[in-house]
């Protein structure tokens, strides 16, 4: 995309109701890219889920538990998703991450 001058400006931040949210996002971030009468065929649920989604390793739960204790491992996630608080403005940032990003260690990190 950038070696084609091109940038993206739009982020639907969940596939949940892709139906229902679908036409309405494309209709703001690129007008005119839908004809006006245009309808989604319902998307089933399970459209696009991989069998690693139903958790076979318990990974999904272990990084939900991860997170209920808030603790050091928590905190780590919070780096690791930094980027994509940075590049998608419409993300609700964590209490727990907003501490993370603003501790001194953290900022001296990030700037030169």
């Amino acid at each position: 995309v950038s070696n084609q001058s091109l940038h993206v400006a739009a982020y639907l931040n969940s596939t949940s109701n892709l139906s229902q949210t679908w036409p309405a996002f494309a209709a703001k971030s690129c007008p005119h890219s839908l004809p006006a009468n245009y309808t989604v065929q319902p998307i089933p649920p399970d459209f696009g889920v991989h069998n690693s989604s139903k958790d076979p390793y318990g990974f999904y739960r272990a990084a939900k538990e991860t997170w209920k204790e808030q603790g050091p491992a928590a905190r780590a996630l919070c780096i690791l998703h930094v980027l994509d608080y940075a590049c998608w403005r419409e993300l609700e940032i964590p209490k727990l991450c907003q501490e993370v990003f603003s501790t001194k260690s953290f900022v001296e990190s990030i700037l030169p």
